[in-house]
């Protein structure tokens, strides 16, 4: 039996000398979405940083399939799991293709060029995002939607099994979140990969997730998302009364 892409042990996540969530152990196996989900300033990028090794943990572990985070060199990592930040940051020029092709370096020798091969999966990861029209436009003049969507290009072409993702529906409408996290959501499915999420919209959680972690007051629970993502539940989370609508993975939840 494979070990999962990513298992955590009685994790203990902080910053700045608070505790974000203690004894937090999830298992998260190829063919899941996981959500991570929680009010402003819970410590939602911080416990998913920690999950990417950025961030050390206070207590526990962590292993990214059945390795020891700690102890894997960065190019290992950088093979074994892609990481999706909450904001783009542009410090010099450089087209959407070279920051796409910049995602294959973890798998070429050093000091190699990109071969054909890597130009093929960057080009191909733009396509399924809708942004190969634009691979040579600086980045810096595109539209906060269509970084976004570059970005997310990045991440696929890397084909890390594990990817990571803060906020990765930010900047985008409804029509391209739908059809970026469905690419993503299959990418996960059918190429034995995983989703870990950090998602403010409810109704993406619910409409995508398998698990769910709820984070909030220094405590996480996970759990199948359908138990997680209860009315009651995030009423709690969010100290507002909030109510169910639609059913299934089409529910989404609003204020009472």
């Amino acid at each position: 039996m494979k070990p999962p892409l990513l298992a955590a042990g009685d994790l203990r996540v902080g910053i700045a000398g608070r505790v974000l969530c203690d004894a937090l152990s999830i298992r998260v196996a190829a063919g899941e979405v996981w959500a991570i989900v929680g009010p402003n300033g819970a410590g939602k990028t911080t416990l998913l940083r920690t999950l990417a090794g950025l961030v050390p943990p206070l207590a526990g572990h962590i292993h990214l399939a059945g390795t020891p985070l700690a102890s894997m060199p960065l190019r290992e990592r950088a093979r074994a799991r892609a990481v999706l930040p909450q904001d783009d940051v542009d410090a010099f020029a450089i087209s959407a293709l070279d920051s796409v092709l910049a995602a294959r370096h973890p798998h070429l020798a050093w000091h190699a060029f990109e071969r054909p091969h890597d130009r093929d999966v960057a080009m191909a990861a733009l396509a399924v995002f809708g942004v190969d029209s634009l691979a040579q436009r600086d980045v810096r003049t595109l539209s906060g939607g269509e970084r976004r969507r570059v970005a997310l290009a990045e991440l696929l072409a890397q084909q890390a099994p594990l990817m990571l993702l803060d906020e990765p529906s930010s900047h985008l409408d409804v029509g391209q979140q739908v059809a970026a996290l469905d690419a993503l959501a299959q990418a996960a499915r059918t190429q034995a990969r995983a989703l870990v999420m950090v998602l403010h919209d409810l109704h993406l959680a619910a409409r995508y997730a398998d698990h769910v972690v709820l984070l909030g007051e220094g405590r996480a629970d996970a759990g199948d998302a359908a138990a997680m993502l209860d009315a009651g539940r995030l009423s709690a989370l969010f100290a507002r009364p909030l109510v169910a609508l639609g059913e299934g993975r089409l529910r989404t939840f609003v204020p009472r």
